[in-house]
């Protein structure tokens, strides 16, 4: 099954601005640790968080995925999360969300990965990066399977990190929707080409549809 990474629209005809999202409203101080953005960036939320609200930058237009994810997760319209429902798309939480265009506030929701599909990569065909610094590589490797990347990332230490350098994604993976780590530097989500047309068939706007091996 083909895959396709997915990020957000740059096109400033779709989305009026990038990013979109703006200002964080005042609320609960950031450093409380009910605080959304002191939860970890995977796993489901529990209802004590505390969400904050977030302003739209003021050329910025509503599509149904917002520009500049919150830590590694997006945020959609309801729109777009109906069809994650409709699909039966799992290991997925919407939590609510408000953004204010103006004085206008409009519902969205963080769209939160449950769980990592490393088990999704072809290591046979893929390629590690040991890394001196974000842009500075050290040297590139190959590994087996999971548990010897695994093992990999477990005995490396800062100021050194890892990085998928090069990568396929399995044919027997199954899922619609996965997330990756450790490519591209970055979380990073995809979706099957199944997924992908319907979509496009909804017509959701504020994504951008990527190969795999396509430079940004």
């Amino acid at each position: 099954m083909k895959f396709y990474r997915i990020d957000n629209s740059t096109n400033l005809k779709e989305v009026g601005a990038v990013p979109q999202r703006g200002e964080m409203s005042d609320g609960l101080h950031k450093d409380d640790p009910r605080h959304f953005c002191n939860q970890p960036d995977i796993g489901a939320l529990s209802e004590e968080v505390y969400i904050p609200s977030f302003r739209l930058r003021n050329k910025a237009k509503l599509t149904d995925v917002i520009s500049f994810p919150i830590n590694s997760d997006w945020i959609v319209s309801e729109k777009f999360k109906n069809i994650f429902e409709a699909e039966k798309i799992e290991y997925v939480q919407f939590v609510p969300i408000y953004l204010f265009k103006k004085d206008e506030a409009n519902k969205y929701y963080l769209l939160r990965t449950l769980k990592l599909f490393m088990e999704c990569i072809d290591f046979s065909k893929t390629t590690i990066s040991i890394m001196k610094t974000t842009w500075e590589e050290e040297k590139r490797l190959l590994v087996k399977d999971l548990n010897e990347f695994n093992f990999l990332i477990e005995s490396t230490h800062l100021p050194y990190s890892i990085k998928i350098s090069e990568f396929r994604i399995s044919e027997k993976c199954m899922y619609d929707f996965i997330r990756l780590d450790y490519t591209y530097g970055e979380p990073t989500l995809f979706i099957s080409e199944r997924f992908k047309d319907t979509l496009l068939q909804n017509k959701i706007t504020g994504i951008r549809y990527m190969e795999i091996d396509e430079v940004l």
